[in-house]
């Protein structure tokens, strides 16, 4: 999904575990549903993302990797979990 132009808002599947490394790096993606099972965001994940605005964790997340969603610009919310043990530089 990395650089695609046309993602606009999408749902991941139940069971997924780790978003990883630039999965959505400078991506159109707008809005994400992020399911129950996710426990990982890896380094750069979102990065780039200039469209997104909100971004709710789900309470299993764990860890966050370094930047995962640097430079997204208009990122206005980003809800955190309590289970949330490891947050990288310069998220």
């Amino acid at each position: 999904m990395h650089g695609k132009s046309d993602l606009g808002a999408m749902a991941l599947p139940a069971g997924l575990l780790t978003i990883e490394r630039h999965a959505f790096a400078n991506s159109s993606l707008s809005a994400i549903e992020l399911p129950q099972s996710l426990t990982t965001i890896e380094y750069g994940a979102f990065q780039g993302c200039r469209k997104l605005t909100v971004v709710k964790l789900p309470a299993g997340v764990t860890t966050i990797g370094e930047q995962a969603f640097w430079s997204c610009s208009t990122l206005r919310t980003v809800e955190l979990p309590s289970s949330l043990t490891t947050i990288g530089l310069g998220l």
